[in-house]
């Protein structure tokens, strides 16, 4: 393919500022064996086939693109240990007659080892980019979609997507074109009805969003740049620290009200221990009331019974002191008693000595005497038997 006259006069402006589209240093050995690196300005030709250790100009729009596949890529990929994503790897064809390129970003699979490249051979490597991506600069423009469209082809890239950056109405626009080889040869890639395409190797949409692209992942959902990512991040940061802090402020409030419970808790067994320390001694108390009032009861039944034993021994005296009264009296009568029976057994000792004297004239009456006297003698024998007894007792 072949260059348009704006492209080449776009490149013959060069000669203006000749470091526009990048430089490399030269060695040169002087005669005098002085040894100076010479900083050259870069052809477009450099920019397509680059050196180790080119630096090639980018504008800031191209370089926060790039930025942001390389991201985006990396993390669809990092769960496979044989994938690599680079950014400006210098890649090594093993085309006979292709030289070598730096893709803006390239997705490789299958790769065994993973040193610091400068060059990605190819050949040596066994695998090739199953994925490129080159983002457009206005004056390097012509080999991303000229060169490396038939380059890549010859390469064998099976997919090869350009993020074209042109120029409309002096305001920059973006437009996406999408090469897979079918049979060996590129097709263009057809996009969806939303303009978005479909990058099989890393499983994701990728369409244009604003002055920049956007990746989309299977479900339509955009994957936000390393900014939007981070700020992302920082907010959810934030509001996991927010809610560590709340739930922190929860788990104080938590045990704040865990410690109240359990001093309330303390407090009400401590109630509790001196209500029933309080209800012992209250029963302890009871108990020695109880046992006191039955100690005076008791103690009155004493009082009582010592008061009725006194009564009654009283009682008894009395008794017997009546007893011995009337023993005495009786006594008092029965020797009175005597003394009369007695004065009557003299008297009529007396009248017997007069009867007798009567003797015979008075028989009759002596016989009534003598029964009278005898009789009066047997009473007499009686007094004086119980007066007898009475003395003995």
């Amino acid at each position: 393919m072949s260059t348009t006259s704006s492209e080449q006069a776009k490149a013959q402006q060069a000669d203006v500022d000749p470091f526009r589209y990048g430089w490399r240093y030269v060695k040169r050995e002087h005669a005098d064996g002085r040894v100076e690196f010479e900083q050259v300005p870069l052809t477009l030709r450099d920019v397509l086939h680059p050196e180790e250790g080119d630096f090639i100009m980018q504008t800031i729009q191209h370089h926060e693109i790039c930025e942001y596949l390389f991201a985006v890529f990396r993390a669809r990929v990092a769960s496979d240990p044989h994938a690599l994503v680079a950014s400006d790897l210098r890649i090594a064809w093993d085309v006979p007659g292709l030289k070598a390129h730096g893709p803006d970003v390239c997705v490789i699979f299958d790769v065994q080892m993973k040193p610091d490249w400068s060059t990605f051979d190819v050949g040596e490597e066994g695998t090739r980019p199953a994925l490129i991506v080159e983002v457009t600069s206005p004056d390097t423009r012509v080999n991303d979609v000229v060169a490396k469209v038939e380059h890549y082809d010859l390469a064998g890239v099976p997919f090869y997507i350009i993020v074209d950056i042109v120029e409309r109405r002096g305001q920059p626009k973006i437009r996406l074109i999408g090469y897979q080889q079918i049979d060996g040869f590129y097709q263009p890639l057809p996009a969806d009805a939303r303009g978005w395409l479909w990058l099989e190797p890393v499983r994701l949409w990728l369409g244009v969003n604003g002055d920049g692209v956007a990746c989309y992942d299977e479900h339509s959902k955009r994957i936000g740049d390393y900014v939007e990512l981070d700020q992302q991040l920082s907010e959810a940061e934030q509001r996991a620290q927010q809610a560590a802090q709340q739930a922190e402020a929860e788990r104080l409030a938590r045990e704040a009200a865990l410690q109240q419970a359990e001093a309330e808790r303390q407090a009400r067994a401590q109630a509790q221990h001196e209500a029933q320390e309080a209800a012992q001694q209250a029963e302890a108390e009871r108990l020695a009331r109880a046992q006191a009032q039955q100690q005076a009861q008791q103690a009155a039944q004493q009082a009582e019974a010592e008061r009725q034993a006194r009564a009654q021994a009283q009682h008894e005296a009395q008794e017997a002191a009546q007893q011995a009264e009337a023993e005495r009296l009786a006594r008092e009568a029965a020797l009175q008693q005597a003394e009369a029976e007695r004065q009557a057994r003299a008297q009529a000792q007396q009248q017997a000595q007069q009867a007798a004297q009567q003797a015979e004239a008075e028989r009759l009456a002596r016989e009534v005497a003598e029964r009278r006297a005898a009789d009066v003698e047997a009473r007499l024998q009686a007094l004086e038997a119980q007066i007898r007894k009475l003395q003995a007792e």
